[in-house]
């Protein structure tokens, strides 16, 4: 294992310029304009980090929109929540699923099904479900 190319990539994000950086929300800061498109009161998560919010012909988004507004870590409830899809700027959000059990971390999973308008989700009692945006059908 190359520990030196981790270490000088440890390095490299530790010793970033902060001081340009503008607070998006608290704990949050970015140094390019954020436009925030899902609810500001809501906690809102979508999948992994190499899952796209976007469709793939960039009209619509889809995330997870948690109940709880702040989530317990070391509590071992259930985090239940709504699969939203919504046009690219978030206006016209619509619920494809309600009570849905994610996780923390990657919501429910939620992603983009091809070059189609279908969204799939693992719904964490279940199994995994496909919806499709334009007709409503799951």
């Amino acid at each position: 294992m190359n520990t030196e190319w981790t270490s000088q990539r440890r390095e490299q994000f530790l010793s970033i310029d902060e001081s340009d950086f503008n607070e998006v929300e608290p704990g949050l800061r970015a140094s390019r304009p954020v436009l925030r498109v899902t609810p500001a009161d809501k906690r809102c998560t979508h999948a992994y980090y190499t899952s796209s919010p976007l469709s793939a012909d960039g009209r619509l988004l889809t995330w997870l929109e948690y109940h709880e507004t702040r989530i317990d870590r070391r509590v071992k409830l259930p985090i239940t929540g709504r699969i939203i899809v919504a046009a690219s700027d978030g206006s016209g959000q619509k619920v494809l699923q309600d009570n849905v059990h994610g996780t923390v971390n990657s919501g429910a999973m939620q992603q983009w099904l091809g070059e189609t308008h279908r969204v799939g989700w693992i719904d964490r009692r279940d199994c995994w479900w496909v919806a499709d945006c334009e007709t409503g059908e799951t």
